[in-house]
């Protein structure tokens, strides 16, 4: 989980000071290394507060905190061809080579023509993500068919900008914030916002079956996207319950050869925490459980 932050001003002002406060309102979101980048430039840090931004000007800006959850996990913004560019998000399966992030795959596929090319990202790449990418006075955003990954939007009379959380486009005053839809581009420039439709989901024409064959087709569709989300794991955690759906996603994650460790938090004497031992013991599963007292949450969250 990291945090993707993009803004352009209609006024040709400087925008770059805006994607920092976006940045640091999304901290929450990874605070591994920070980036900021205009269409020529990409500056990162360990901090906020260490980007040297005394020379970075730009009326189109991009930002990125990074959450480094596997070794191939880089900072970002990257650099591409007369452009830079964030990606945030999983692609299905991994990338070929262990060692090649997202996103430099992500920079290959828009090549010398990222407003063209961008399209053929949401077309043909699976996987859970949004992206931004920075060109000379526009940005192209863009978010796949199943919009797993949240992307918001919101524009005023001053600048016109994307997140990935409400808070970062409350905190730069834009009021009438929206749900980036799945599978579309959406180009920002100084007229706002003008969305393209690329990918959306159909349903498939009815088909009677009998139970045995379609619990078999469901098995096997449901294990074949297991596969393809774990391709370059060898163990997992699943956070668990021990309702169905976790319960679900742990035998399957078993079933593809995984090292599977189960987590689960509660709070303590709840029935839900038994649920959760009782399932972990039936699948054979091992359990990591916390639980907490009503007196600790309160004081977390006051």
């Amino acid at each position: 989980m990291g945090a993707l932050v993009a803004a352009v001003n209609k006024k040709r002002e400087n925008v770059v000071p805006t994607v920092v406060a976006m940045l640091r309102e999304l901290k929450h979101r990874g605070n591994d290394c920070h980036g900021i980048a205009t269409p020529a430039s990409v500056i990162t840090a360990s901090s906020i507060e260490e980007l040297d931004l005394k020379n970075c000007s730009s009326a189109v800006a991009l930002g990125h905190n990074l959450s480094c959850i596997l070794p191939r996990d880089q900072p970002q913004p990257v650099q591409g061809k007369g452009f830079t560019v964030v990606f945030e998000g999983r692609m299905f399966p991994a990338p070929t080579l262990p060692d090649l992030p997202e996103v430099r795959e992500i920079v290959a596929e828009l090549g010398s023509n990222p407003l063209r090319n961008a399209s053929h990202i949401i077309n043909k790449l699976d996987g859970s993500y949004v992206f931004a990418v920075a060109e000379t006075k526009k940005i192209v955003a863009g978010r796949d068919v199943f919009g797993a990954t949240p992307l918001y939007y919101g524009e005023n009379d001053t600048v016109c900008a994307v997140a990935s959380e409400r808070k970062a486009l409350w905190k730069i005053g834009l009021e009438d914030v929206r749900s980036f839809p799945p599978g579309q581009l959406a180009v920002m420039d100084s007229q706002g916002f003008s969305f393209n439709p690329v990918k959306e989901l159909r349903r498939p024409p009815k088909e009677t079956v009998d139970m045995e064959t379609a619990a078999r087709a469901l098995q096997l569709l449901l294990l074949e996207s297991t596969r393809k989300r774990v391709s370059d794991l060898e163990a997992v955690a699943v956070a668990f319950s021990g309702g169905v759906d976790s319960s679900v996603v742990a035998v399957l994650a078993e079933n593809v050869a995984l090292d599977i460790q189960l987590v689960s938090v509660g709070l303590e004497g709840q029935r839900e925490v038994l649920f959760a031992e009782e399932a972990a013991e039936a699948l054979g599963l091992p359990l990591h459980l916390r639980t907490y007292t009503v007196n600790e949450l309160e004081e977390t969250l006051a």
